[in-house]
C-alpha cells in the first residue's frame, strides 16, 4: 500500500475512509509527506493507530493544524515519542 499512497493525490487523500486509515502499516505511514498529512481530515487523524503515530516523522507531525492535533485521542498523544513531543509547536499543543 505504501506505493499506492505516494502515488495518490491530495483529494485522494482526503478521500480515505477511516477504515482505510485505520489498516495502514507503518511503511504506509512512511510513505506520506507533510503535504498529504496536512491533506488528512480530523476524522482520519482520529483513526490513526496509537500504536503507529509513535513512527510518523516530525515533520508529518507539525504539517498537522490545530484542529487536527485536536482530534488525537489521548491514547495517541501518550505514544508519541519523546522526539515528536519536543517537536511540537505551542499552539499544535494547546489544541
Amino acid at each position: 500500500m505504501a506505493s499506492i499512497i505516494t502515488s495518490l493525490s491530495i483529494s485522494q487523500i482526503a478521500g480515505l475512509s477511516t477504515a482505510t486509515i485505520t489498516g495502514l502499516t507503518s511503511s504506509d505511514w512512511a510513505a506520506f509527506t507533510p503535504v498529504k498529512m496536512a491533506a488528512l481530515t480530523t476524522a482520519q487523524v482520529a483513526a490513526i493507530s496509537k500504536t503507529l503515530i509513535g513512527g510518523i516523522t516530525t515533520d508529518n507531525l507539525n504539517a498537522l493544524g490545530s484542529a487536527q492535533f485536536g482530534a488525537l485521542s489521548t491514547g495517541q498523544v501518550t505514544n508519541l515519542a519523546t522526539g515528536q513531543l519536543a517537536a511540537l509547536e505551542t499552539d499544535d499543543l494547546r489544541a
